[in-house]
């Protein structure tokens, strides 16, 4: 499911047109809390970023997310694209978890959401957080 999702949205991005339902995509200047976010979550990560994954690096969008999926908030797209669901536009949370994606640059260990540092010590795996 998190595949199709990823799918779905990059192929809107890309600008692939499938007709009625469409999810468009808004360009967004960086959230104003996402320097704040970047420096805690590079905090309890331990991490600092590699070349090319960097704040300055990250390509911000909104979308009603909705459409592709009721409880995907927000979706960080390899290898810089955070997308926002319109209505978590100013979540710190959602913000700080897509920024952490952005940071790991993927999956760790195999795992979109490890334990370590999601849940503990970020703390950024609200009850729906999406991806």
């Amino acid at each position: 499911m998190r595949l199709l999702r990823v799918v779905a949205l990059a192929l809107a991005l890309a600008g692939f047109q499938c007709g009625p339902g469409t999810t468009e995509f808004w360009r967004l200047p960086e959230p104003d809390m996402a320097a704040h976010e970047w420096s805690v979550a590079q905090k309890c990560a331990r991490t600092k970023p590699v070349p090319g994954g960097d704040l300055a690096d990250v390509h911000w969008f909104a979308a009603d997310l909705s459409q592709l999926h009721p409880s995907l908030w927000g979706a960080w797209l390899p290898p810089d694209t955070i997308v926002l669901d319109l209505r978590h536009l100013t979540d710190s949370v959602t913000i700080e978890h897509e920024l952490l994606h952005h940071l790991l640059r993927g999956s760790v260990r195999g795992e979109s959401h490890p334990f370590v540092p999601f849940v503990w010590p970020c703390n950024v795996i609200p009850r729906l957080v999406g991806g």
